[in-house]
């Protein structure tokens, strides 16, 4: 094979490396986008490390700042919470779609579904009233994890 067919072959070969890469780009970005997170045990025990020793709202917000949604509702009740956006890159590798909350009453709950971005849960505890009715909409919406060593929850 001669010099010039040599040098044709390995421009034809970057050209199709080049087109690939150009085609390759975009598809790994959608499906990167597309593998939303629905929840995740893993993360959900790490976010109850994390909310466990919390005794009340503002050492929540003092310690874990703008990824925690807290409330106090009028009855006394409290709950801080973290919710994983769904629309990670990668989110279903990295926990998305997560929500541990824990309340006053000292439990710490899982929910897995679709959290709409990064302050996704904020709707949820921002329009409740109480802690019941946060309860009964994330039971609406979400799935309830049971961590492995503790009962099923019923009911808010």
């Amino acid at each position: 094979m001669d010099t010039k067919t040599r040098r044709s072959r390995r421009t034809q070969f970057v050209l199709v490396v080049i087109v690939l890469a150009c085609l390759a780009g975009p598809a790994v970005l959608v499906l990167g986008v597309m593998l939303g997170g629905t929840g995740s045990p893993r993360k959900a025990e790490q976010l109850r490390a994390s909310l466990q020793d919390i005794p009340d709202p503002g050492t929540a917000r003092s310690q874990l700042g703008d990824t925690v949604e807290t409330k106090t509702f009028a009855n006394g009740t409290w709950v801080v919470g973290v919710g994983v956006d769904s629309h990670l890159w990668m989110g279903a590798y990295r926990g998305g779609g997560t929500v541990v909350l824990k309340d006053s009453r000292g439990r710490v709950r899982a929910f897995f579904g679709h959290v709409c971005g990064p302050r996704g849960l904020r709707f949820y505890v921002e329009d409740a009233q109480s802690l019941e009715e946060l309860y009964e909409r994330l039971y609406r919406e979400f799935t309830e994890y049971s961590f492995p060593e503790d009962p099923p929850h019923g009911g808010g």
